[in-house]
This record gives C-alpha cells, structure tokens and sequence, in this order.
C-alpha cells in the first residue's frame, strides 16, 4: 500500500479513479447505440440494419410476437441459426423465464406507443433490454424492435466502483483533516466534512466555485502558482494560505498535495489535504503584536525602562532617559549606572534590598540631571534570570516625581499655613471674647478708681494708691486693644494715607524708644502710592516692628524703615495665602540682630509666642501686626537667617485715591467737668454687666441726670412703655442676653423717632455690626471708656448746642 505525507492510500484512489473511467466508457458507448438505434428507427425500411450492431443481442417482432428478423448475436444467446429462429413465436425461441415479463412490455407498448426500458435475468445472465415501437406512414405500430445486452460484467464493475465510491466516501468525509479536490481549471471538485465544517460553509457552496476566491487576496497568486506546480506533478513546500471562511473570518492553512489524478474527462486534479494553523498564526501574531506593542512601549514611555546587569552595566534604556539624565541613549547604554545616583549609599540600599526580596516597588532614589541637579525619582525593579535560574541583573522603571515632590511640598507649606490661620482665627475669636469681657471688667475698675479717686483727692497716701489701680487698668486697656487688634475685631477708620507722612512722623517718638545704640534710618521712595488705611493700625504696626527690631538687637545694629511701590504681575512667591498680583506698597523694617531659624519664624506671629525671657514682653506685637495686615488685605513676608537678623516686610493694596490730611487738623474742643452735669434729662441704661450698669447709674446720678436701668431688652421695652417713652437718651450695651442694642434701638425707634441713642461696646466685630451702628447715624462709645468721655458723649447728645 502507497500513502502520501498526510497518510491517505494513494494506490487505492488511482484505482477509484480508474474504475470511474471505465464505466464512464462503458456510459459512453451506450448513449452512442441510442442515438445510433434512434436513427435508424426512425425509417422502418431500415430497421433491418439494427442487425448488424455486433455487441448485442437484435431481433424484430410483430405486435403477436412473431421474430420477423435476428441478429446473428442474438441467435448465438438462444443457441440456434438466425435462419431457424425467423418466422417463429418469441414463445418458442426465449426461454420461458423471459415470455411473460417481455410480452407484457410488448403490450405496454402497443397500449402506449411508448418504448420500453427494462432489464431482466436469464440463465445467471443480467440483461439490459430497450423495446421500441415501429410505425407505418399511418403512424400504426406495425413492428417492435428488441435490443438486448449482457451487462452482467458492467453491473459488476458497477457494484465494485460503488463500494469504492462507499469506502473513498467514508475516508474521505470522515478524515479528520481537511481534505479538497482541486481541477485543473482551480474549480473546486470535492471537498470533505472536516473543510465544511472548519470554514463553516455548505457543500453546494463551494463545489463547482473557484477554489482561488476563497483565499485572501494577497495569498492568491502564490496559492495559484502552487497549484500549476501540483498539476504538473512537481513537489512543492507548504506554505500558509489565508482563507475566507463563511462569517468572514480568516483562517490559515497548511496545503499539502496528496496525489494527483485524472478525473472523469482525463484532466488532472488534485487533492490536498489542508491543516488548520490559525490558531499557531494568531499565536505568532499576537506574541509579534506583543512585541511590537512592547518595543512601543519602551520606545515611547514618559518614564525610563531599564535593563542592567548585576554589577551595575545599562544593557539598555528607553529613549526617555535622554531628557531625565541629559546624555544620548547610545552613550548611556553599556555604561555603569553607579555615576547617576546623587547619593552612592542609596544604590548599595537597593542593590541590597532587591537581592533580598526579589523585587523593590516606588523605592526612592535621587539621581543626578543634566546640569547635576538632583532629581527625585521611584525605582521599581525586578531581578532578571537565566534559564537556570541565576540572577543576571535587574530591569525595571525610573519615575521622575521631582515635580511631584516639589508639589507635595508646596501642599506641605499650604496646609501649614492653612493650619496656622485657622490657629490664629480661633486665637483670635478667643481673644475677642476675652477681650470684650475684660473691657466690661476694665470699665468698672476705671470707673470706680475715678470716683474714688475725686473722693480721695488731697489724701496723699489713699490717692497714690488709687492713681496705681487706674493706672493698672489703663494698661489692661492698651493690652485687650492689642488683643482687639489681633483678633481683628477692633473697629478701624480706613481713608487715604501716606505711608511716608505715617513713618517719618514716628521716628521723634520711636529715637528715645529704640536706644543710641541702634543706628535708625529710613529708605522712603519720593513717588509713593497711598494705601487705604487705618492711621492708628499703621502707626502701630511700625511701633511694633520697631520695638521688636531693637529687642532683636542687644548689642546694638542698625535699623531700616523703607517703603516702595510694588508690582506683581503674578501670584508672588510667598508663604502667605492673601498673597496676589496687582500694585502694591511695601512697608519694610530691617535690623541687623541675632536673626531666626526656620522653626521660629513659622511660630512667630503665634500670640504669646517669644524669644524673649519671661517677664519681657506678652508676646502679641507680632500677632498684633499680623492681625492689623489681615484686616488690610494685605500679607505678610518674614526673612529671617540665624547670626544675620531679619526683614518684615507688609504688603497693602495700592489706591488712587489721595489723601486729604486738611480733615484732621481742627482741635477738639477742651471738656471738663463743669460742662459735662445734667439738668435733669431721663436718661434709660440699658447693660448686662452689673458693676458697669452700677457705675453708669451713679455716674450720671452725680451728674445731675434723672437716671432708670434695665439689663435685658425686655426689661428695656417694659420700662419704656411704663414711662410712655419719656426719655432724653437711651445708653445701651450693643451685646445683651436676649438681643442686641441695634435690634433694640429699631424697635424703640420705631415707636419714637426722633429719640437720641448711645450704643457701646468692648468690641466691634461681626456680632456687634459697627458698620451697621455708624450706617443708622447712631452714637457710640467704646469700653472700656472713662468717666469723663461718657459724661462729654452724653451732654453732646442731650444737649448739643
């Protein structure tokens, strides 16, 4: 037995094909006697030729089954001289077996004048009969014509090439590898239930089509020139062919020719059996897509893609790294990495901990960048290893955060300061409260020691005394408005001012104030822009810098007052969040003395925080500053270095409005206490605070007003309704239990128009609504007061002319 490389019996398909061709013949041959016999009968005159047809059995009957006329094969078959057999019953001359059935074919004829085809056995003989009628000019049926032919051997060779047929079939179709049977012309001949069911189509789908069509049109003409080459018997490889299957899909396969033979005309085909690698194609494809997306990758990559070997040699590196060392690839690549690191010990780290661990993730390294700048950069890293497992050397990524890092630690200094306002906010709303309790307590002690103290006058001893806890009180006082002013809770009159003016009036207080030892100038610039300000905040403020300058200063230094105008065009690069772009004016004051470290210039505007020993200072100037700046919308700058002193330096919006200092310059009339006393005007106080309720109450009494009290707007509004609203004043706390001043005053007002209203306070914040107090046009005095003031600010009222 012959077989081909796919393993098919190829001896026993040329067989197949073999006894295709014979009985094709044989097919042939018979469809040449029909036509032969269907011309000559077509004319009964020569009906007589059939006789001479040698390769079968002939003979003319009448319709009563008389032989009118035999072959000389025919009489061999029946064993007697044609001469003997004319003339007689076909009952006589056929055997018996073959009488009925063909009589009957004889009357079917006549019945129908249809010819009779129809086979019949005699002897163990199979044989194949056509009875045709013969007609006279009338178209009567005057002759029957019998045509008989052993076909015992065809149907053999016919039952043989059937099994054939059976057994290629079944190899055929139940292959598990494709096969496909080509012709000459490319036409498809054949194909097997394995390619049907691999491509997905039908068998009438691709039988008879162009075998080419199916296959992509760039394998074509390759595809055709293999199959020119199999026709001709050549041996070929096999190379993949892409094919169309039937949903669209692309298959490859591995065409291999198994044997060629002739078909049922003579021309070659040939069968190839197919294998169907798309699966190993795809597998190909998709580690070559892999690597091209791969090589992608590292050609592309924002971050550095690395491979080194153990001691430290680039093997390779992303393009990339051009940018984050500043050196060609090809330079960098076979040098030692060793050199790029700004810090050698943070390689022997990693070197270290990956050889423990197997592999680093985000490990932190500093490298050097193209002018030797360090960059922050994440290592992630694995070991690399040979087929036996040894480690080779590493690959892995370089991120560079130095960007990153440099963010988080601006976030870092912005929640800091973030941090640190919302420390001074809640400073600063616990020292207005304090404050405003304590200007409450400041009020009744002022007050008290000045009754006292007009009772005590012209007793030496008592009167020093009492001189003492007023002046106690006043120093209580100039602390809480230095607290007010931190808090930025105490009221401020902002107009045009001249920082200038506001500085060089200063300096003849501030030179006993600062010692000979410290050498004092000022850098004003001539052009300066006036800032919307607070004349007593400013004044403050330089008073505050000063005196902490000249602390800063124990041996002596000098001291810089300057001024400038100021221009951001973008957000200037300062710690302070109010920090903006727009025109500006600098306030600066520089000294010369001991300077402070970075941890002490973030504590410094801290209230209570001081460098100084217990006892020397309440540690709120700088506070006080910061607070007064906020409240101007400015922002504050602190340079700073320890050995080489420091620079505060305040930045305030820039106005276009100029200042008018005319506004300021009348005198304020002389008061006493004379022109201070009552005539008797009602007078309704209106205040929580007992001691200050009583001192206001007996003040006033003294002063000759007619005088009733209330600590509660309720109590108020009972006692104005009590009296029909016979008052000449109503003095009145701004902050009370149950409302407020402001709130009291509408309602009164309401009721009674034209009726005078003093409001007062320890503070004017938020609560208070000191723009609200001076925007209805009402009077106010702020605590803690004197006893004077509050007499002068009541007779203004009650009697202003």
């Amino acid at each position: 037995m012959v077989r081909d490389q796919e393993g098919n019996d190829t001896q026993f398909v040329q067989e197949l094909w073999r006894l295709r061709r014979r009985v094709a013949d044989l097919e042939a041959r018979e469809r040449e006697l029909q036509d032969a016999r269907a011309d000559l009968l077509s004319d009964a005159q020569d009906a007589a030729a059939l006789l001479n047809v040698p390769t079968e059995s002939s003979a003319i009957i009448s319709p009563e089954g008389v032989i009118l006329a035999i072959n000389d094969t025919g009489a061999a078959c029946l064993g007697r001289a044609p001469e003997d057999l004319v003339g007689t019953s076909v009952h006589d001359a056929f055997p018996s077996d073959l009488n009925a059935t063909r009589m009957a074919k004889v009357s079917d004829i006549l019945r129908t004048g249809e010819p009779a085809v129809f086979e019949d056995e005699s002897s163990g003989a199979l044989l194949s009969n056509r009875f045709y009628p013969i007609r006279d000019e009338h178209g009567e049926i005057v002759r029957i014509a019998v045509f008989s032919r052993d076909i015992t051997e065809q149907r053999g060779i016919e039952e043989k090439l059937r099994a054939s047929e059976r057994k290629y079939r079944s190899l055929f179709d139940k292959s598990p590898s494709l096969k496909m049977v080509i012709g000459a012309d490319g036409g498809i001949k054949d194909v097997n239930a394995a390619t049907l069911e691999s491509l997905g189509y039908a068998r009438e789908e691709l039988i008879g089509k162009d075998g080419l069509s199916f296959v992509v049109p760039e394998d074509r003409a390759r595809a055709g020139k293999r199959l020119e080459a199999s026709l001709r018997g050549e041996a070929i490889q096999a190379p993949e062919t892409r094919v169309y299957a039937k949903d669209g899909s692309i298959h490859t396969f591995l065409c291999t020719p198994a044997v060629v033979v002739d078909d049922e005309e003579g021309t070659p085909t040939v069968l190839f059996s197919w294998t169907d690698v798309t699966e190993r194609g795809e597998t190909r494809r998709a580690l070559h897509e892999s690597e091209e997306r791969y090589r992608a990758i590292f050609e592309e990559s924002t971050d550095v893609i690395y491979i080194t070997s153990r001691d430290g040699k680039l093997i390779d590196i992303s393009p990339s790294a051009e940018s984050l060392f500043g050196r060609p690839r090809l330079e960098l690549i076979g040098s030692d990495v060793r050199p790029l690191y700004a810090e050698p010990e943070e390689r022997v780290r990693f070197q270290r901990e990956i050889e423990e661990t197997g592999s680093v993730r985000e490990f932190e390294v500093r490298f050097l960048g193209p002018d030797g700048n360090e960059l922050h950069c994440l290592l992630t890293s694995s070991l690399r290893r040979d087929a036996d497992g040894a480690v080779i050397g590493y690959h892995g990524i370089i991120r560079d955060i130095t960007e990153r890092r440099r963010a988080e630690d601006e976030r870092e200094s912005l929640e800091a300061q973030l941090l640190q306002a919302q420390k001074m906010e809640a400073v600063g709303t616990l020292a207005s409260g304090v404050a405003h309790d304590f200007n409450n307590l400041l009020t009744a002690i002022q007050g008290f020691a000045d009754l006292a103290m007009s009772s005590a006058e012209g007793s030496g001893h008592l009167y020093g005394d009492l001189r003492k806890i007023r002046s106690a009180a006043d120093r209580g006082a100039a602390l809480t408005r230095q607290l007010l002013l931190f808090s930025r809770r105490q009221s401020v009159e902002r107009v045009p001012l001249d920082l200038n003016r506001t500085a060089e009036g200063l300096l003849g207080i501030l030179s006993p104030l600062i010692g000979e030892d410290v050498a004092m100038k000022t850098e004003l610039e001539p052009e300066l822009r006036p800032v919307l300000a607070d004349e007593g905040s400013m004044q403050q403020i330089i008073m505050n810098l000063a005196v902490n300058a000249r602390d800063a200063m124990p041996e002596g230094g000098r001291l810089v007052i300057g001024t400038k105008n100021v221009d951001f065009d973008d957000e200037p690069a300062s710690g302070d969040p109010g920090a903006r772009a727009g025109e500006f004016v600098s306030l600066s004051v520089t000294d010369t003395g001991v300077g402070m470290d970075a941890t002490t210039v973030q504590r410094v505007l801290e209230p209570f925080f001081s460098t100084k020993d217990p006892g020397k200072g309440t540690g709120l100037g700088l506070s006080v500053v910061y607070g007064i700046v906020q409240q101007h919308e400015g922002w504050l700058d602190i340079r700073s270095t320890p050995g080489r002193g420091s620079t505060f330096e305040i930045y305030l919006p820039a106005t276009s409005a100029r200042p008018d200092y005319s506004l300021r310059t009348s005198e304020h009339e002389e008061w006493s206490l004379t022109n201070t006393t009552g005539q008797g005007e009602r007078i309704l106080v209106v205040e929580d605070e007992g001691a200050v309720r009583e001192l206001a109450v007996k003040v006033l009494r003294q002063s000759g007003y007619e005088v009733l009290e209330a600590g509660t707007v309720a109590e108020a509004l009972s006692v104005f309704e009590e009296q029909e609203g016979h008052f000449d004043l109503i003095f009145s706390d701004v902050i009370l239990p149950d409302h407020t001043g402001i709130r009291l005053a509408e309602m009164l007002l309401e009721m009674k128009p034209d009726l005078p209203f003093l409001l007062s306070s320890g503070h004017a914040d938020d609560r208070s609504r000191y723009a609200t107090i001076r925007g209805k046009g009402l009077a106010f005095l702020r605590k803690p007061y004197s006893l004077p003031d509050l007499l002068r600010t009541v007779r203004q009222i009650v009697a202003p002319n």
